[in-house]
């Protein structure tokens, strides 16, 4: 493992551009309409220290997935786990 050795680490740092593909994630990332990631992976635009944009917040957050209505506790939908 190399921490802080990716393309993007590079863009924070000021010593790589982004493809035109690539600023329209970031921007679709930023974007509150559409994919608000960064609304839970956290980088800070001020910085060009790659340590300061980990792309987390530290919590846990569920996605949640459908039930799986197989399993015999998952069948009463009024239970939650």
């Amino acid at each position: 493992m190399s921490p802080f050795s990716s393309k993007f680490d590079d863009y924070l740092r000021g010593s790589a551009e982004l493809s035109p593909l690539e600023e329209k994630g970031l921007a679709l990332f930023d974007d509150r309409e559409k994919g608000a990631c960064s609304s839970c992976h956290k980088f800070d635009r001020t910085s060009r220290e790659p340590a300061a944009s980990l792309f987390t917040d530290f919590g846990y957050d569920t996605v949640s997935v459908p039930r799986n209505r197989e399993l015999p506790s998952n069948r009463d939908a009024s239970k939650f786990d």
